[in-house]
């Protein structure tokens, strides 16, 4: 269980439409995090275990990407949504 539970636990419990994982790398809080959000579309980098996210995002260079990468290629799926 993470260490800051009073701050986690809220977060937790806010019902978003939308949450993007912007940690390009694993991280076990984040997994806590993903697996237990009420949000209703999960999206997250390729990482080692993607179990809880809906939508993963690919990049074509293996390993950890910065948040800025991530958040480009979110910005260019949402785009191409938008326009559908």
């Amino acid at each position: 269980y993470p260490d800051n539970e009073a701050v986690i636990d809220p977060f937790l419990k806010k019902d978003f439409d939308i949450l993007i994982n912007l940690c390009g790398k694993d991280c076990l809080v984040l997994d806590y995090i993903l697996g237990l959000s009420k949000a209703r579309f999960k999206v997250s980098p390729q990482l080692e275990n993607d179990a809880f996210a809906d939508f993963i995002l690919r990049f074509s260079n293996p390993g950890p990407q910065d948040a800025a990468v991530i958040l480009k290629k979110v910005r260019e799926y949402l785009a191409g949504m938008q326009k559908a």
